[in-house]
């Protein structure tokens, strides 16, 4: 249901409006996807999600998610989303969306083309003990060692789902980590992205060869 919903998705200046056919099936659905529908606002920067049926609408109010106390992660600002336009996502990017909010692993999304992080959890932050906006300034390019790197492009060049361990710099004070992460990989409209899961970590001393 919650998928189907997100075909129907319009976003306004303020809010997301889904159409649907009457005010029993909007009941039903707010009572069932309340926080759901409540993040979907807060994760786009909304004030709202708005069910229409019949003229009429029932509203449900971003702060929901803000104060759902059984939410265990932060929904990180829509700032983190660089060189994506939200508003022309389909079913498929919603449909990850929902994923990746309801992940409680560290959890990053990465371009292929260019190796750039385009969103991140607050776990991940955590992890990375940086800033979610500055992790997404940077492309794993920049910090992994670089014979982790060359596994990692001979990983993304047999085309399929993979697991790897790496080691790179978590920040820019210099602190380095051995990583283990799985990664799924996605084509979304025509352009493919890396979701990598943290599956363990430790912290290490800097590699004597960094190339």
């Amino acid at each position: 249901m919650i998928s189907a919903l997100a075909t129907n998705a319009k976003f306004g200046e303020n809010a997301i409006f889904i159409n649907v056919r009457n005010r029993s099936l909007a009941k039903d659905i707010a009572i069932a996807y309340e926080i759901e529908l409540a993040r979907w606002a807060k994760l786009f920067g909304k004030a709202h999600t708005v069910l229409r049926f019949s003229g009429k609408e029932l509203r449900i109010s971003a702060t929901l998610a803000m104060n759902n106390r059984s939410q265990k992660m932060e929904i990180i600002s829509p700032q983190v989303f660089t060189g994506i336009n939200i508003e022309a996502w389909d079913r498929n990017w919603l449909s990850l969306m929902e994923t990746m909010i309801n992940e409680e692993r560290p959890q990053t999304l990465i371009r292929i083309s260019d190796q750039r992080q385009i969103w991140c959890n607050q776990p991940f932050a955590e992890l990375m003990r940086s800033n979610p906006k500055a992790i997404v300034q940077r492309k794993v390019s920049d910090y992994w060692l670089g014979s982790d790197l060359e596994r990692l492009y001979q990983l993304l060049d047999a085309q399929g789902n993979f697991d790897i361990e790496y080691r790179a710099q978590l920040n820019d004070e210099g602190i380095w980590g051995r990583l283990a992460a799985n990664n799924q990989i996605y084509e979304l409209n025509g352009e493919f992205y890396r979701l990598s899961t943290n599956l363990d970590s430790e912290i290490i001393q800097k590699p004597v060869a960094i190339s």
